[in-house]
């Protein structure tokens, strides 16, 4: 019995590897493939999102933030897509670390 289980899954794996192929990248991949995606409206952005709707819009004009969606008049945008423009946002720098300058301090030094 315990051989026909060994030999039931070694068959099983040769024939699901030659068909597996890397998935093209797309919004899909960004996210957890067991979740679905998920549209959040203009009031659930503007709690993630500190700054104000006509700043947001400026930089959608300007290909700086994701586009919204038009949901049946309704602007949404894809969570997943907020969720790694937060991601990629630049860490500020510390006191201390290589790069960071205190303010004001190109006009002490001139």
């Amino acid at each position: 019995m315990t051989s026909h289980k060994t030999s039931h899954k070694a068959a099983a794996a040769p024939s699901a590897a030659p068909s597996a192929a890397p998935a093209p990248p797309t919004v899909a991949a960004a996210r957890d493939p067991k979740s679905p995606l998920r549209l959040i409206d203009r009031t659930e952005l503007l709690r993630r999102i500190p700054f104000s709707f006509p700043t947001i819009w400026t930089w959608m004009k300007a290909g700086e933030f994701p586009r919204s969606r038009d949901t049946g008049g309704k602007a949404t945008w894809v969570e997943s897509e907020i969720d790694r423009w937060i991601s990629e946002r630049p860490r500020k720098l510390l006191k201390g670390d290589d790069g960071w300058q205190r303010k004001g301090a190109d006009k002490e030094s001139a």
